[in-house]
């Protein structure tokens, strides 16, 4: 219906915006606005060891399916992509010098 996730996602958010400050008191308590998607972990080092990216520790199926996943899923995988970063020790990644 709305194409881009994202996009849906922002219509939603807006729609229940408005419901909320023009029903406060009206609106069930128990109505909760969805949270705000987490920021992407990337920090711009994209080189994976063993199919996990050195940068921002998630797999390559997570990076693969970042766009299209929800702020659930999205919070989840970046929880996860931390713990591995702080179990595993990648060796010293060096910029290719030209």
């Amino acid at each position: 219906m709305f194409g881009d996730p994202q996009r849906a996602y922002g219509i939603l958010r807006g729609i229940l915006l408005q419901a909320r400050q023009s029903s406060a008191s009206r609106m069930s308590p128990d109505v909760r606005l969805p949270s705000d998607p987490p920021a992407s972990p990337c920090i711009g080092v994209c080189q994976l060891l063993e199919k996990i990216c050195v940068g921002c520790g998630r797999e390559i199926g997570e990076i693969a399916e970042w766009g299209a996943a929800s702020p659930e899923r999205k919070a989840e995988i970046v929880s996860v992509a931390r713990q591995r970063l702080a179990i595993i020790k990648f060796p010293a990644i060096r910029p290719v010098s030209s």
